[in-house]
C-alpha cells in the first residue's frame, strides 16, 4: 500500500468532494477559487491546509489518513459495500459514478458516517503484522452476542491480566463490530506505560509532554468455523490467557490453556505432487505456492526460504527447492513447513486479479480479505484438506 501523504489524498480526490470535505464537513474557510482549479492543482489547497492551527490540522489528518487507508487497500471499497449491506443499504450504484477509489472512499465518508465508522477498523486489521496472529480452533459454534455484563467482565479480566503480567492496561475499552453473519471483531484498547514525548507547541517552543498511549488487541470469532483469531504481542504466555478470558466471558465456557491442535495442515505444500483442484464456475485460472518457509526437525533456528519470482511458473518453486536441498544435503522429509504464501488467480472479480495470502499451521491472514474473496479462499482450504476445522 502507498505511504500516506496529505498531498497524495488531495491530488486523488476530485475538487468537488474536497471542497465539501474542507468547507462543509470541517468548516474550513479557504480562500480558494474551487470552480477554476485544475484537476491536479492542489498547491493552494495544501498551503491553506498548512495554515490551519496545528491541533485542528492533526484532527483533520486523522480523516485524511482513514480515507487513504480505505482507498489504497485492495479490499477497502469492498468492505464499505459489505458493511452497507449489513444495514440493508446498497451503495454500489452510488459508487459507480466515481472513477477513483479515493472519490468512492471520500463519498462514503461524507454521506454514510455510520458505514464508515464500522469499515475503517476492519480495513485496519489487514495491515496488522502477520507474525502476531494466532488461531484457536475446535471452539463451540456459539452465537457471540454477549450482554453488557459479559462485556464489562471481559474488560475487567483483560485489564487485570495485563496489569498483573506487564504493569499496564489499567484502562480498557472494547469495540465490537459485526463483520458479517458469522464473524465478530472485538477491538480491545488498553492503556500503555506512561511515556514522554518531545513536541513543538504553538509558540514554536519544545516541550516535554507525558502521554499514556493505547495498545491494541484484536479478537475475531467465527461462529460457523468455531475459530478464534487473536492479534497480540507476547507469544503463548499472553495468547493462552487471552483465549481463556474470551471463552469464559464472551462464549460462557472454560477451555484448557494448552491448544495442541494445528488448525491448518500445510505440511504437504512442500510436495510437488500436491494438487489444487478448483471448480470452473469460480473463475480460477491458476493456483500456486509463491513462498515456502521451512526448518529442519529439531532445529527451528535454521530457516530455508524459497520464493517464486513474480513471473515464475508454479513448478519452478519445487525446482528451486530441489536445488536448495541438494546444496544443504537435506531430504524433504525432515523439513517442516512453518509458513507458505498461496496465490489464486481470479477472473471476473473486477479490479481484483488475484487472492494472495499467507498461511501456517496456527494462523492465516485470509481473514482480512473482502467477504466474497475470503469465501473463495476458505472454500478451497477446506477442499484441499488444509483447513482442519472444516
Amino acid at each position: 500500500m502507498k505511504q500516506y501523504n496529505p498531498q497524495l489524498v488531495m491530488r486523488q480526490v476530485s475538487k468537488k468532494l474536497l471542497k465539501t470535505f474542507f468547507q462543509e464537513n470541517w468548516n474550513c474557510c479557504f480562500n480558494i477559487d474551487w470552480d477554476n482549479l485544475v484537476k491536479t492543482q492542489i498547491q493552494d489547497i495544501y498551503d491553506a491546509f498548512l495554515k490551519l492551527p496545528e491541533e485542528r490540522r492533526r484532527l483533520l489528518e486523522v480523516d485524511l489518513q482513514d480515507i487513504h487507508s480505505i482507498a489504497a487497500s485492495d479490499s477497502g471499497i469492498s468492505i464499505l459495500v459489505e458493511q452497507a449491506s449489513l444495514i440493508c443499504i446498497d451503495i454500489n450504484q452510488e459508487l459507480e459514478k466515481y472513477e477513483s477509489r479515493y472519490d468512492m472512499a471520500m463519498a462514503v465518508f461524507l454521506k454514510h458516517p455510520d458505514i464508515w465508522k464500522e469499515a475503517v477498523p476492519i480495513v485496519h486489521v489487514e495491515h496488522l503484522s502477520k507474525r502476531f496472529w494466532y488461531r484457536r480452533s475446535n471452539l463451540p459454534m456459539t452465537n457471540s452476542s454477549p450482554s453488557q455484563m459479559a462485556i464489562d467482565a471481559f474488560k475487567t479480566d483483560i485489564s487485570a491480566f495485563y496489569l498483573q503480567a506487564q504493569g499496564r492496561g489499567q484502562s480498557c475499552q472494547v469495540d465490537i463490530i459485526n463483520r458479517n453473519e458469522h464473524q465478530d471483531y472485538y477491538f480491545v484498547y488498553l492503556s500503555d506505560h506512561t511515556d514522554t514525548d518531545i513536541t513543538w507547541d504553538n509558540q514554536g517552543q519544545l516541550k516535554r509532554i507525558n502521554r499514556r498511549h493505547a495498545f491494541e488487541i484484536v479478537f475475531i470469532y467465527d461462529v460457523f468455523q468455531g475459530t478464534l483469531d487473536i492479534y497480540a504481542q507476547g507469544g503463548k504466555k499472553i495468547i493462552q490467557p487471552l483465549q481463556q478470558i474470551f471463552a469464559k466471558e464472551i462464549l460462557g465456557i472454560d477451555i484448557d490453556p494448552q491448544d495442541n491442535s494445528t488448525p491448518y495442515d500445510v505440511a504437504n505444500l512442500k510436495q510437488r505432487s500436491f494438487t489444487f483442484a478448483t471448480d470452473p464456475e469460480d473463475g480460477i485460472s491458476q493456483v500456486s505456492v509463491r513462498m515456502l518457509k521451512m526448518s529442519p526437525l529439531g532445529n527451528r533456528k535454521k530457516k530455508i526460504i524459497v520464493k517464486l519470482p513474480a513471473d515464475g511458473h508454479p513448478e519452478e518453486i519445487y525446482a528451486f527447492l530441489d536445488n536448495d536441498l541438494n546444496g544443504e544435503k537435506l531430504p524433504l522429509s525432515v523439513l517442516q513447513v512453518e509458513r507458505a504464501t498461496i496465490s489464486i488467480k481470479l477472473n471476473g472479480y473486477g479490479r481484483r486479479k488475484a487472492l494472495t495470502f499467507d498461511i501456517g499451521p496456527k494462523s492465516s491472514n485470509l481473514k482480512s480479505q473482502p467477504e466474497n474473496i475470503r469465501q473463495i479462499g476458505e472454500k478451497y482450504l477446506r477442499r484441499w484438506g488444509i483447513d482442519r476445522s472444516a
